[in-house]
């Protein structure tokens, strides 16, 4: 599968608040994945008919430090940025109106990542929202979305975090040494 599966990722949209994140600190996981997938040629294809899926390469965390203003606190600007976005490619490309969003992912590792989708109703209920904040409290919904790490990265420098063997010689799938998270009601 590695060999592959290729993802097309829409070139529409500026930096900071596209093509970019973070790569410090809490929201550092978003940047990465944003910027390895900007430069690294492995799983991305220029040609979107040869995509398997399709990258909304917008950050929250860029839009929120960018646009919203703690003061007057208006939300809208998440709708107006991403609903626009969304809007713009659906018009120029016929990939978004061909399967309503379902073959379309986006990523985000800020606590506002569900309710940045809740604009484009085919982003919220079809499209894959891969997301740090994997709480179905929050919105997350686990028959289409996806889970992604969290890791606060202070210097920004991922060596050394991952280890072991190889993939391909691992006989452990997965590990989790966490709790369920069990809420009493009195």
């Amino acid at each position: 599968m590695e060999k592959l599966f290729k993802i097309f990722v829409y070139e529409e949209g500026e930096p900071p608040l596209f093509h970019y994140g973070p790569c410090k600190n809490i929201y550092s996981m978003e940047g990465i994945f944003i910027n390895l997938l900007e430069i690294n040629t492995q799983f991305r294809t220029q040609n979107p008919d040869e995509a398997h899926v399709y990258f909304l390469p917008f950050s929250v965390v860029m839009i929120l430090e960018h646009l919203f203003h703690p003061v007057i606190r208006d939300k809208a600007v998440l709708e107006r940025t991403i609903g626009d976005y969304v809007h713009i490619i659906s018009h120029k490309y016929k990939y978004w109106n061909r399967s309503y969003g379902a073959d379309h992912f986006m990523l985000s590792c800020h606590d506002w990542g569900p309710r940045a989708t809740w604009y484009v109703k085919e982003l919220y209920f079809i499209a894959i929202r891969v997301l740090c904040n994997a709480n179905i409290s929050e919105h997350f919904n686990p028959k289409k979305d996806a889970s992604f790490p969290e890791i606060n990265l202070v210097t920004g420098e991922t060596t050394g975090l991952t280890g072991g063997y190889p993939p391909w010689n691992r006989t452990i799938l997965a590990f989790f040494a966490g709790q369920m998270h069990v809420i009493s009601v009195a």
